[in-house]
């Protein structure tokens, strides 16, 4: 048997981080597979939501993945009806990303149910510990290539 000398704070932090990920992606899950899709779907839902009119270049960029890993769930997503690409008016070898209204009407939900989520935790704090949680979040993001995208625009 190894013993290790991690200390139990820290085991015990990141358990919490992990069951606190679960949580907050659970209802989403659940909502996503009435769709029929998946968490890789949601995570594109989300950034071109949340980001519309980026291209899929920036979209990989953001996502941290490979264009490859990328290409097939967003063919599906278009196929699907959630998400149209246009061209881009400067240059009309790019297209740009965004929802359809099918995929906008998917995005509010997902989001509605986390906006609820977050609510119910930050309400029980007072409005610095949300603030805080943002720093702290950033603390372990903030050499993620994701993130600095997501910060410079």
């Amino acid at each position: 048997m190894t013993v290790n000398n991690y200390g139990t704070d820290l085991s015990k932090q990141i358990a919490l981080f992990y069951f606190a990920y679960r949580s907050i992606i659970e209802i989403p899950e659940e909502i996503v597979e009435a769709y029929q899709i998946n968490r890789g779907h949601h995570r594109i839902l989300f950034f071109i939501g949340s980001m519309p009119g980026l291209n899929v270049n920036e979209l990989f960029h953001a996502l941290e993945v490979s264009k490859q890993a990328l290409h097939h769930p967003l063919r599906e997503l278009k196929q699907r009806n959630y998400v149209v690409d246009m061209p881009d008016e400067k240059d009309k070898r790019s297209k740009r990303l965004f929802l359809t209204e099918n995929g906008q009407q998917l995005f509010d939900e997902l989001m509605a149910a986390q906006q609820a989520q977050f609510d119910t935790v930050f309400g029980q704090f007072d409005p610095q510990a949300k603030e805080l949680w943002s720093h702290i979040m950033k603390g372990f993001a903030k050499d993620r290539p994701g993130l600095q995208y997501w910060d410079s625009i």
